[in-house]
């Protein structure tokens, strides 16, 4: 028994503790939480030599990446911003391997990622391509297409949203 009649309890924290001198809204990692992180970086790298493909379309690559930024904004941890620990995690982790999918997975994240990720990965990119990790062909071509166009589309009879639809010019 502890002090003043309360029990201890049994068993490990369930929330990581805030690390001092980490990226803001990051919390200090177990051994554990940051293997765990590294596999799912790791997975997210093989999938990328699928997914993101030589002759894929840049827009599509940009889709690819927008989902993954999607995916952690929507995230709620606690005491954790989503988006520093997994951009940041997988532009730190990417950057690292010197690999090709490594370089697709930077070159995507830089064409769309919030900053300061967004010029985190695209310098992370930069460092593997002057190393000599080949460039994917729709590298160069992200982030280029320029909207020309604009309009919302809704159904007036049922009432059941909006789409904004916005036209490019440019690579696709």
């Amino acid at each position: 028994m502890a002090m003043g009649g309360q029990r201890r309890k049994k068993g490990g924290r369930v929330t990581p503790r805030r690390g001092l001198g980490g990226p803001s809204g990051v919390a200090r990692l177990s051994a554990g939480e940051r293997m765990g992180l590294e596999d799912i970086f790791a997975r997210c790298l093989r999938s990328a030599r699928n997914d993101l493909s030589d002759d894929m379309e840049p827009l599509g690559v940009e889709v690819w990446a927008s989902q993954m930024v999607s995916i952690w904004e929507g995230m709620s941890l606690v005491d954790m911003d989503p988006v520093a620990m997994f951009a940041g995690g997988l532009i730190t982790y990417a950057g690292a391997r010197r690999k090709p999918e490594g370089l697709m997975v930077l070159r995507a994240l830089g064409a769309v990622a919030p900053e300061p990720y967004g010029s985190n990965a695209r310098r992370a990119a930069d460092r593997l391509a002057e190393a000599g990790v080949a460039e994917p062909e729709w590298g160069p071509l992200l982030g280029e297409a320029i909207p020309t166009s604009a309009w919302l589309m809704f159904d007036s009879v049922d009432d059941d949203g909006v789409s904004v639809m916005v036209g490019f010019d440019g690579p696709v």
